[in-house]
C-alpha cells in the first residue's frame, strides 16, 4: 500500500508518509509475505497436507498465508492457491534468508544452527486438529503437523542433544507460535527435558477491532478478523492453550488466537516481533489504498492501538513500520528501534539465563476496560462523569456559583505552573542542558536533563558524568 508518489520521499533508508499532519515512517521491504514455517516433511506419517499428496523431504518458503474457515472460503483457496493446501508442486530445495540463513553476516543470531523448515499448508493458523472423515472434504492438521515433526525431530535426528529450541513463525506461523508454544513445551518435557524451549512470534499479534470498511465476508482477506477465526475454530477443530480456554466460554475462546488475549497466559517464554502498522492487519481491517486522511487517521489508531496491546510484553521488537514479515527478510538485521537491531534484541533475550514472561494486571482496570472495548467495537469510550466535590455524594447543582469559582482559580493555577515551567525550561536551555527521555535510560526520572557540553546527565539533584 503505497501513498500517491507525490506524498512520498526518500530519506536514508526509509520512506516518509506524509498526510496533512500525521507522517509514518515505513521500513523498506518487499511486499511479499513469506512464512518462517519452516520445511520438514515427515517420512509417510498420516499427518499431511489438505491435498493429500504423498510426503517427501524438502525446504520451502511460501508466499502468502491467512487460513480458510468454511467450505466457500476454503474451496476457492484449494482453486486459486492450491500450493497452500498441498505439497505437490513443492521444490525439493529452497535456499533460507533471514533467520534461516547460515551467513553470518545476513544472520549474525543463529547462522550456526540446525535449521527446521515446515510449509504451511494447513490452512487453520496451525491450530487444527480434524481429519477428513468423507470424500471431497479438507483435513485441518496444523497442530497434529507441529506435534509429529518434533517427535520426528526427537526421535531420528538427534534433537534431544541441543540445548535450546527456538518455536519460531510469521504471519499464521507466528499465531501458530502463540497457540502451539506450551503445549510443545509439554511435549519436549517428555521427550527431551534437558532442552530449553522457547518461542518467536512474528507478525502474528494481530487485533480483534472493528473494520475500516466492512464488507461480505467471502474470505481472509475481506472477513473481520473476529468472524474467520470465530467460524475457522469450529471448522478446523481448532485446539488452543488450556490455561487460555479456562478464561473464556465456549463460544468465546476464538479469542486464544490474538496475541493481547493469550500472552498472559503462557508459560514458556516468547518473544515478539510486530510491525506498529502491521499491512496483514490494514488489510483485514478493509482500509484500501490510503488516499484519504480517515483512512490515515484509522492506520494511526492501529499503531496505537497495537503498541498500547504490547506494553506489558516483557520481550518485544516493535519497529513504527508499514509492513508485515520480518524475520526471514534478508535485510532483518538492518531494521533498529532505538539504534537495537533485532539480532542483537534476540541475543540479549537468549541470554537471559532465567527468562520468563513477565505480565502485570494493570492498576486501573477502568482503563484495561476502555482499552478492551475500543479494540473489540473501534470506538473510544465516553468519558465517566466526575462527581461533583470531593464528595459523591455531594447535592450542589452542576453549574453553581461555588463550582464556577473553583473551576476559574484552577484554570488559573494551571496556567500559572504552565508559564512557570516554560520559563524554567527557557532557562535551562540557556546555560546548554537540554531534556532527556526517560525511555532511553530505564530508571531515569522524566525530570532528567543532559548538558551537551559536559557530557553530563543532571537528575533529581545529582549529577552524572558519562563516560566518553
Amino acid at each position: 500500500m503505497t501513498p500517491p508518489s507525490r506524498r512520498v520521499r526518500k530519506t536514508s533508508g526509509h520512506m516518509q508518509y506524509f498526510d496533512g499532519n500525521i507522517r509514518y515512517d515505513a521500513c523498506i521491504v518487499n511486499d511479499c509475505t513469506y512464512l518462517l514455517n519452516k520445511a520438514w516433511l515427515l517420512n509417510g506419517r498420516s499427518d499431511k497436507c489438505q491435498g493429500g499428496s504423498g510426503q517427501r523431504r524438502s525446504k520451502e518458503t511460501l508466499r502468502c498465508g491467512w487460513y480458510c474457515f468454511d467450505y466457500i472460503s476454503c474451496q476457492a483457496r484449494w482453486v486459486h492457491t492450491p500450493h497452500l493446501m498441498s505439497s505437490e508442486h513443492w521444490p525439493d530445495r529452497r535456499k533460507g534468508s533471514g533467520i534461516l540463513s547460515w551467513d553470518p553476516e545476513e544472520n549474525p543470531f543463529l547462522f550456526n544452527a540446525n535449521l527446521v523448515y515446515v510449509p504451511y499448508c494447513s490452512s487453520d493458523t496451525w491450530s487444527g486438529t480434524y481429519k477428513a472423515r468423507h470424500r471431497g472434504e479438507f483435513s485441518y492438521m496444523g497442530a497434529l503437523i507441529i506435534e509429529e515433526v518434533v517427535k520426528d525431530l526427537v526421535t531420528y535426528h538427534g534433537m534431544s542433544s541441543a540445548t535450546k529450541l527456538y518455536l519460531a513463525g510469521s504471519s499464521a506461523g507466528g499465531t501458530g507460535v502463540l497457540v502451539n508454544l506450551d503445549r510443545v513445551s509439554a511435549q519436549m518435557s517428555l521427550l527431551a527435558p534437558r532442552v530449553e524451549l522457547r518461542g518467536i512470534s512474528d507478525s502474528g499479534w494481530f487485533l480483534d477491532n472493528k473494520q475500516y470498511n466492512s464488507i461480505e465476508c467471502v474470505d481472509a482477506h475481506s472477513c473481520a478478523p473476529t468472524d474467520g477465526v470465530e467460524k475457522g475454530i469450529i471448522l478446523w477443530q481448532g485446539s488452543v492453550p488450556e490455561s487460555c480456554k479456562s478464561i473464556y466460554p465456549e463460544r468465546e475462546q476464538w479469542k486464544c488466537y490474538f496475541g493481547y488475549r493469550i500472552y498472559s497466559t503462557l508459560k514458556t517464554p516468547v518473544f515478539v516481533v510486530q510491525h506498529l502498522f502491521d499491512e496483514a492487519q490494514i488489510t483485514a481491517d478493509n482500509v484500501g489504498p490510503p488516499i484519504k486522511k480517515e483512512q490515515w487517521q484509522y492506520i494511526h489508531n492501529i499503531g496505537k492501538d497495537m503498541k498500547q496491546t504490547m506494553m506489558n510484553v516483557s520481550a518485544v521488537f516493535a519497529p513504527a513500520c508499514l509492513s508485515h514479515i520480518l524475520l526471514t527478510r534478508s535485510e532483518w538485521h538492518r531494521i533498529s528501534v532505538q539504534g537495537v537491531t533485532l539480532p542483537d534484541a534476540l541475543k540479549c533475550w537468549e541470554d537471559g539465563k532465567y527468562e520468563q514472561n513477565l505480565y502485570e494486571k494493570p492498576t486501573n482496570t477502568d482503563e484495561y476496560q476502555d482499552l478492551v472495548y475500543s479494540l473489540i467495537t473501534g470506538e473510544r469510550p465516553r468519558r465517566r462523569e466526575r462527581p461533583l466535590g470531593d464528595d459523591p455524594g455531594n447535592k450542589r447543582r452542576k453549574g453553581s456559583k461555588s463550582d464556577k469559582k473553583r473551576d476559574k482559580s484552577r484554570r488559573r493555577r494551571r496556567r500559572r505552573r504552565k508559564k512557570e515551567k516554560q520559563r524554567k525550561r527557557q532557562k535551562e536551555l540557556a546555560k546548554g542542558w537540554l531534556p532527556m527521555a526517560s525511555a532511553v535510560f530505564k530508571g531515569w526520572s522524566d525530570t532528567a536533563m543532559f548538558d551537551v557540553r559536559t557530557n553530563t546527565i543532571m537528575t533529581d539533584g545529582y549529577l552524572y558524568t558519562l563516560p566518553g
